[in-house]
């Protein structure tokens, strides 16, 4: 990999990403847009801060940890359901990222965690909660999170999952950075994972 995949300069010129990362964006415009309106809890000044955002990352980096070693299992396991999804994601996804940058697959991983982190835990999560137990809370907007990906029903109940252990990172730590830097640091390991383990002709198969 060259130092330029790295250069803030970079202009990414794929079609994929640049789609991708303007949808990420808009859902985390969602999320402003409909706390505002609905005068939701959001971000209070603390959760800005310096030392808010590297508590986040540190704690994301081991909360990472269960998740990677769960999907790398799964797409492992000889289970035809597990089978679809990983062909499924092998050839709709790869085959986009196969040829990007460090840089480029680093900001798509970011604007992920950050645009559906925003949309279904600091805001949708923080506003049902405001009307329902935490539990609850944490539980509608993991299957809304789910209803995001549907893919296949496997796709769904995993991303279900995801989404509420998501949720519980943000009622245990109270730091909304902790979900965010999960979500992207995930994504990004996660497509690396496929990436390394796949070879090309897996995208079209």
């Amino acid at each position: 990999m060259t130092d330029e995949a790295w250069d803030p300069e970079f202009k990414m010129q794929r079609p994929f990403l640049a789609a991708a990362v303007l949808f990420e964006a808009s859902l985390g415009l969602l999320a402003l847009l409909l706390a505002h309106l609905l005068g939701s809890p959001w971000l209070p000044a603390h959760w800005l801060s310096p030392q808010s955002i590297v508590v986040g990352i540190a704690v994301a980096a081991f909360a990472t940890l269960p998740t990677l070693a769960l999907a790398i299992l799964l797409d492992r396991s000889q289970h035809p359901s597990f089978q679809e999804v990983g062909r499924f994601v092998r050839r709709h996804l790869l085959s986009y990222c196969r040829d990007c940058s460090t840089f480029e697959l680093a900001l798509l991983a970011f604007a992920a965690g950050l645009g559906e982190e925003l949309l279904f835990r600091i805001f949708l999560q923080q506003w049902l909660s405001t009307m329902l137990p935490i539990v609850a809370a944490v539980a509608l907007a993991g299957i809304a999170f789910g209803g995001l990906h549907c893919v296949s029903p496997t796709y769904v109940l995993i991303a279900t999952l995801m989404g509420c252990y998501l949720g519980l990172l943000l009622v245990v730590f109270h730091n909304p950075w902790v979900p965010i830097a999960t979500h992207a640091l995930y994504d990004w390991l996660i497509i690396r994972y496929l990436l390394a383990t796949s070879p090309a002709s897996d995208d079209e198969s």
